[in-house]
């Protein structure tokens, strides 16, 4: 049977991974997936690529429409009767001080409107960062990234990851998520992992 492909984001933390299966998952819903070499958890699930790096995915259960609800439907009858407790005690706290927060919070808005303004006048005059969709030749991670260069899709580039080193990654589309690590290119294209890794 066939493969579909897709992109698997964990809802415990920012690990994105390519999975295959021969199931047919919905975009867009959580499902509680078991990972090829590792246990299950809880994953959305986004359009992916065919690639071999793909790790193959079963069912466990679900779908759900959000991470709660997954989450929920594994954790433990105690640890879930703690959640609810605690979580009123803190709305309440909560609840009185935006209250009294409203004016800071309305105030707060015009700021990031302001603070926006300047960011986008840097990014049109030089050249603002491209959002990609990349994954690790080496690991398989897959993530976002931040670039200051035109790369192109489905090829492979040397990147010099800030905080993280240099590595070869194949560019798997762009993306509007928001990036949070930035990599500046040290050469390419190539048209595999293995001449990148070699060069």
């Amino acid at each position: 049977m066939a493969f579909n492909y897709y992109i698997a984001s964990s809802c415990n933390s920012s690990t994105n991974l390519y999975v295959k299966s021969e199931e047919n998952l919905i975009v867009g819903k959580i499902y509680d997936l078991i990972i090829e070499g590792g246990g299950n958890g809880c994953y959305s699930i986004d359009p992916g690529v065919e690639t071999p790096l793909a790790l193959t995915a079963t069912i466990f259960n679900g779908p759900w429409n959000n991470c709660p609800e997954c989450l929920g439907d594994i954790t433990p009858t105690p640890t879930a009767s703690n959640t609810p407790t605690q979580t009123p005690t803190n709305t309440t706290t909560q609840t009185q001080t935006p209250t009294q927060t409203q004016t800071p919070t309305n105030t707060a808005s015009p700021t990031p409107t302001n603070t926006n303004t300047p960011s986008v006048t840097p990014t049109d005059t030089p050249q603002g960062a491209k959002k990609y969709l990349v994954q690790d030749c080496s690991s398989g991670f897959v993530g976002q990234f931040g670039i200051y260069d035109t790369l192109q899709t489905g090829k492979i580039y040397k990147l010099d990851v800030i905080n993280d080193g240099v590595s070869c990654y194949t560019i798997i589309s762009t993306t509007t998520a928001t990036v949070t690590t930035f990599a500046d290119v040290i050469s390419g294209p190539w048209n595999n992992c293995i001449t990148c890794l070699n060069s």
